[in-house]
């Protein structure tokens, strides 16, 4: 895939809802300041739902905050905002509770997107537990609470004719970044109504991606290296590239 040169700043993408806390995206929003960069940016908050209101002090810090219906997660604030804004070529979609970890976060995901063979989609957890076949994880002899997740994700995904493959690995959908240009071909992300939903369309995402011929990759061998998530666990080194080697590498661009 053609690789466009980033002559925009590229926009940073922060998901809130009605029911968040402006401590999180404070806290966040200060990372972005207090470790550079390494790169150009203009950042954006995308609020899902009334109630929820940003200080005024925090809410000058985003070139523009938009609020639209509280439906589709944080995939669905994504989808709207990269819709509304022409003007940018590369995204980094951010999840509220999201903090910064180091410096240059931002010119490592674009640097990892443009070493990633066919570019799709960079992020910082390839979650491995669900690259197992199809097969496997539908199966209860396996795990029954997946299995019946897994028939879930798979149903939802057949029934808007997004081709399945062979597993169901994923980058989580905390923090991503990839590019208008994929966005486009791959039809952007798709709108769910309900938590389990939302994790069909997590997987649908990476999916479509790969369906494309298009790479998928964490920004480093170790899991949120440059953007940590309270959900998610840092990795060592040493572990992570023991992992690296002997598991499913988190770097796909087939089938």
């Amino acid at each position: 895939m053609r690789k466009r040169q980033n002559s925009t700043p590229v926009a940073v993408i922060v998901a809130s809802w009605s029911g968040s806390n402006s401590d999180s995206v404070a806290r966040l929003v200060s990372g972005m300041h207090d470790h550079t960069a390494g790169i150009d940016f203009n950042l954006y908050c995308c609020i899902n739902g009334e109630g929820f209101t940003l200080p005024d002090s925090l809410s000058a810090r985003f070139t523009r905050v938009f609020r639209r219906e509280n439906l589709g997660f944080n995939l669905g604030a994504w989808d709207y905002c990269w819709r509304n804004l022409p003007g940018h070529d590369y995204f980094l979609f951010l999840q509220d509770e999201c903090f910064i970890r180091r410096r240059n976060w931002l010119k490592g995901f674009l640097s990892a997107y443009r070493r990633l063979p066919g570019a799709g989609l960079v992020g910082e957890n390839y979650n491995t537990r669900w690259s197992k076949p199809w097969d496997t994880l539908t199966d209860e002899a396996y795990s029954r609470r997946i299995a019946k997740r897994a028939r879930c994700y798979r149903f939802w995904l057949e029934q808007r004719n997004i081709p399945i493959g062979s597993h169901a690995g994923h980058l989580a959908t905390v923090a991503q970044f990839t590019s208008r240009e994929v966005l486009e071909q791959v039809g952007g992300f798709d709108i769910c109504e309900s938590y389990d939903e939302a994790i069909a369309a997590e997987i649908a995402f990476s999916r479509k991606c790969i369906n494309a011929g298009m790479g998928i990759a964490q920004a480093d061998v170790r899991r949120h290296f440059f953007i940590g998530h309270p959900q998610w666990p840092c990795d060592r080194l040493l572990p992570a590239i023991r992992r690296h080697l002997t598991q499913v590498k988190p770097v796909i661009n087939t089938p």
